[in-house]
């Protein structure tokens, strides 16, 4: 892995924007395997997942990462007055680095899978693209990926869930920004993405802000290979809340699996996060399911 050279090049968001996608190659010929589209978590720049990439390309995919807008190299920087939500990143971010993984698919002899590797909210945003885009991807797995549902919680921790979700939105709204950079979550974020993330706590559902599609009646249509991987410990995003997210897909075939962590788990959100920079134990999975 450590011979894997990651490069960039720009990608353009259908309103303008400009991020860059990371990009690492297999060795050789890949032959039919996939190329994965890497898909962050909220707050979480593309760069922290250059291992994953890494393992990846060492594992013969041609591999690549989005970066989400107002996160690392996006020409969009998160401030009052700035402002956009899950359905503006689907619309406007998620076409051009799909459009790049099947450019690559198509090349050294073409007709391999796009599979998109979802962390966390990037599952939530692939799923979404699927549905506003029949056919786009292959396959998506889903790691740490839930639907943000107090349901998928127990006790103590689904009130802490609705505390927190109602609080998230209340500092957002009064700061004009969630400044996530400082409180240990989920980065610096606009209002409105942080009201759609927080707005599946009450609801169950995704009902996004400015949304020109119906996404639950959409999902519910989607026909794809989905697999949904856990991570044990990781109270962010439980078994159970995970299974909320597949659920909105019925029609889909889904894969359950869990993954213990091999790497240190000294706080809460290390089993949620930190797989991306010791990737061997979920790599593996994603290669046998791409």
């Amino acid at each position: 892995m450590a011979d894997t050279t990651i490069t960039t090049t720009v990608l353009r968001a259908l309103d303008g924007a400009t991020s860059e996608a990371r990009i690492a190659r297999a060795a050789g010929d890949p032959g039919s395997r996939a190329v994965v589209l890497v898909a962050p978590a909220m707050g979480v720049a593309a760069a922290y997942y250059d291992p994953v990439l890494e393992a990846l390309a060492a594992a013969g995919h041609d591999a690549l990462t989005l970066e989400h807008r107002g996160q690392g190299s996006s020409s969009v920087r998160v401030r009052r007055g700035v402002d956009f939500g899950y359905a503006d990143l689907v619309r406007d971010d998620w076409p051009p680095a799909v459009a790049l993984a099947r450019s690559i698919a198509g090349e050294r002899g073409g007709g391999r899978r796009v599979v998109v590797l979802g962390h966390s909210l990037g599952g939530q945003l692939a799923v979404l693209y699927a549905a506003e885009h029949p056919g786009a991807l292959d396959r998506i797995a889903l790691v740490a990926s839930c639907v943000v549902d107090h349901r998928g919680w127990s006790g103590l921790a689904a009130q802490r869930m609705r505390v927190q979700t109602r609080l998230a939105v209340a500092v957002a709204r009064a700061l004009g920004v969630f400044p996530g950079d400082r409180v240990g979550f989920g980065g610096r974020q606009p209002v409105r993405l942080i009201a759609d993330w927080a707005r599946q706590c009450r609801t169950g559902n995704f009902v996004l802000t400015g949304a020109r599609l119906d996404y639950e009646a959409a999902l519910r249509e989607v026909e794809i290979d989905l697999l949904s991987l856990t991570i044990d410990g990781d109270d962010l995003s439980p078994r159970a809340a995970c299974d909320r997210l597949v659920a909105k897909l019925p029609r889909s075939r889904v894969v359950r699996r869990s993954v213990a962590p091999t790497w240190p788990v000294k706080k809460p959100a290390d089993a949620h996060l930190r797989w991306a920079r010791d990737p061997g134990v979920v790599v593996r999975e994603i290669v046998a399911f791409a």
